[in-house]
């Protein structure tokens, strides 16, 4: 199809309250969402703003509890 992309990494600390959510999809969406914003704030004056920003987040899951990403091997 021929897209040019970049991916750029998001500033955000990923530090949310798991609590103030209702369910680990809407825990997830709002991460997503403010990883978008923080990258859109980078770029979005720049020479060339993008056209389309795709963001996303990735989380685990045991029942309906989080799992946090490891903070090492050992921790994994």
């Amino acid at each position: 199809m021929g897209f040019e992309f970049e991916t750029i990494g998001s500033s955000f600390a990923e530090d949310y309250d798991k609590a103030r959510f209702g369910s680990a999809r809407e825990y997830c969406a709002a991460t997503c969402l403010t990883k978008g914003q923080s990258v859109l704030a980078t770029v979005e004056h720049g020479a060339n703003p993008p056209a389309l920003l795709v963001s996303s987040d990735t989380i685990v899951l045991c029942g309906e509890h989080i799992l946090e990403k490891p903070a090492d091997k050992a921790d994994a």
